[in-house]
């Protein structure tokens, strides 16, 4: 896929929204004039030049001359006031400066106003190159656009503009300027009643992708979006907060009472008064609202991920960051997630490369600061377990001592004769005799957290290993149902920490989790499609035919390898199950820094 280094752009209803200044300009100078002004031709004046304009309506003997300096000072007087700096446009240039891009302006607009404007919104040393209509006109005299996009290469002296120089406009003139130019073109389709502010149409992307490629189009932009997330305030909010007072509003935000992100039935009476005398306590010492999401450190081994994050963190973070912004509107201290975690312990109980877990959280944690980014008031980070405990030896003892008890609690299961432990004892028989469907089909059946735990076990632990000595991939049922019980068993020594709960459940912090167990827990799922955890699960984007959409979507290790495999599955909720086929699509995004794994993304269809 073509980088490019030099992005040229229009700018009218490209990068600022000048309709409605225009129309004011339009309507002065015409009136001045006395030509016959309409609102519904401003679309169509804003994508020419003003001379081809001029032409079209000049019905009297007033000379080009003569209206062209009056049109500029009423534009000089009224389009900056009135103009809106496109948001989209915002990302994609601050995104394009990171990365040392070369930016330039080619316009048809008059270089007075546009200085305006461009000083207006702080943009005037952002672009290294800019042709005004001024510009345009002392290349020949019947010079047009495209003349002015040959200029500027000419000015950045580029030999091989197809490969590096792509143009950006909104409108078919635009489109014609690029091909005379002989450069790439990207056309963003603002021209829209509904859409002229910019509040809902397609976002400018990476512009890596032609414009005539649909899909791969409509994938990046909303990637560009998931990963750019912007929040608009809502004037039902704003009553809403009226009338609750902020104690109350937050209350209903937080447990999202309409079920927006609220993925299991509503708190009860005890999870409802703990989350209350929280906002209170924050809102007391005007500090953010305060939650704590537990999570693994480490990626599946089973998600070809190479054990750094993909866009299933992405896809996380994205739909926390819009829940938070949410409570944050209207909240000024903000609000705070901190992600826990247990380092010392993960890469035995699921057998992996101390490296490579270290490295998955250095990775999220750069992750977690591009979400920060985006929002003073919301603020996304991690911290071990570890850290809670004065010293190594308190952290182990108590770590040794849950572990045993836990050892006690599975032995008793095995061979205690009452109910309770018998469709254990059974599960680990079927397990034995190598029947898995059975087996599952008695987890089902008779749910207890004996058998989610042990589930967990044999879904985490790498029985591949990192190297030819943690591989325990030849070694019989048995002795891996052994190592299952083991690190299932760990797991729970760890999430049975006095301090970790402490911290998570049991101070100022609102736990949220993403599945229904725990108590004093907030259930809210881990991305708009789906409630599996990310770190053992990938990120993809699921098709909608019916719809001919696409939604991001985590899958679990067990779904991806079904998928793999040609099985059919059930995918959030389906009532039959179907075959889903994989497509790897190629993207260039800014997340490349952190991991190849944002170099693409898989689409999941039917």
């Amino acid at each position: 896929m073509k980088t490019y280094q030099f992005y040229i752009f229009d700018f009218d209803m490209t990068l600022c929204d000048t309709a409605k200044g225009s129309e004011l300009a339009y309507k002065k100078t015409f009136e001045h004039f006395g030509f016959q002004f309409r609102k519904k031709d401003i679309k169509q004046f804003l994508s020419e030049s003003l001379r081809v304009t001029f032409d079209r309506v000049n019905n009297k003997e007033i000379s080009f001359d003569d209206f062209e300096p009056c049109f500029y000072a009423c534009s000089d007087a009224l389009i900056p006031q009135n103009s809106y700096y496109f948001t989209d446009a915002k990302k994609l240039i601050d995104t394009l400066k990171k990365f040392k891009k070369t930016l330039a302006i080619v316009t048809n607009k008059n270089r007075s106003t546009l200085t305006l404007i461009l000083k207006k919104f702080g943009l005037e040393n952002d672009f290294d190159q800019i042709i005004s209509i001024e510009d345009i006109k002392l290349i020949s005299t019947n010079a047009e656009k495209g003349d002015g996009i040959i200029e500027c290469l000419k000015r950045f002296n580029i030999l091989d503009k197809k490969d590096t120089a792509i143009y950006i406009g909104d409108a078919q003139n635009d489109i014609l300027a690029a091909n005379k130019a002989e450069v790439d073109c990207f056309c963003v389709h603002r021209n829209s009643e509904a859409k002229i502010k910019g509040e809902a149409w397609d976002s400018l992307t990476y512009l890596c992708i032609p414009y005539t490629n649909e899909k791969q189009y409509k994938i990046n932009s909303m990637l560009f979006d998931i990963t750019h997330p912007c929040y608009c305030s809502n004037t039902e909010d704003q009553a809403m907060l009226r009338i609750l007072g902020i104690n109350k509003y937050l209350l209903r935000k937080i447990i999202s009472s309409k079920g927006k992100y609220r993925r299991g039935a509503a708190p009860n009476e005890e999870m409802t008064a703990d989350i209350v005398r929280k906002i209170s306590s924050c809102i007391q010492k005007s500090q953010p609202i305060l939650f704590s999401v537990p999570f693994g450190a480490y990626k599946g081994w089973q998600t070809n991920s190479n054990g750094e994050p993909d866009w299933a963190e992405v896809f996380n973070l994205n739909y926390f960051f819009l829940y938070a912004s949410e409570i944050a509107e209207y909240y000024e201290p903000g609000v705070q997630f901190t992600y826990t975690y247990q380092d010392r312990l993960l890469p035995v109980v699921s057998n992996l490369s101390k490296d490579v877990c270290k490295k998955y959280i250095h990775k999220f944690n750069e992750l977690a600061k591009i979400f920060s980014s985006y929002n003073p008031r919301i603020t996304f980070t991690t911290m071990s377990i570890d850290s809670l405990y004065s010293s190594a030896d308190e952290y182990w003892q108590e770590f040794v001592e849950n572990l045993f008890e836990n050892f006690i609690e599975v032995i008793d299961n095995l061979y205690k004769n009452d109910s309770n432990s018998l469709p254990y004892r059974e599960y680990i028989d079927l397990l034995l005799q190598n029947k898995l469907s059975e087996a599952n089909t008695l987890v089902h059946s008779r749910p207890s957290s004996i058998f989610a735990k042990l589930q967990s076990g044999m879904n985490n632990y790498n029985f591949n290993g990192y190297d030819t000595n943690s591989s325990h991939a030849d070694e019989d049922d048995k002795t891996k149902i052994i190592r299952s019980i083991v690190s299932a068993s760990m797991i729970d020594a760890v999430d049975a920490l006095k301090l970790r709960r402490m911290f998570n459940k049991h101070s100022e912090n609102i736990q949220i989790v993403f599945d229904k167990t725990p108590s004093l827990s907030l259930f809210l799922g881990s991305c708009h499609e789906s409630v599996k955890h990310f770190w053992t699960g990938t990120g993809a984007m699921i098709y909608k035919e019916e719809k001919n959409d696409f939604k991001p979507i985590i899958l679990s290790q067990k779904e991806w390898l079904n998928i793999q495999k040609g099985n059919k599955i059930k995918l959030n909720g389906e009532a039959f199950e179907k075959k889903y086929t994989i497509e790897r699509i190629p993207l260039q995004t800014e997340l490349s820094i952190i991991s190849h794994n944002y170099n693409s993304i898989n689409i999941i269809k039917n």
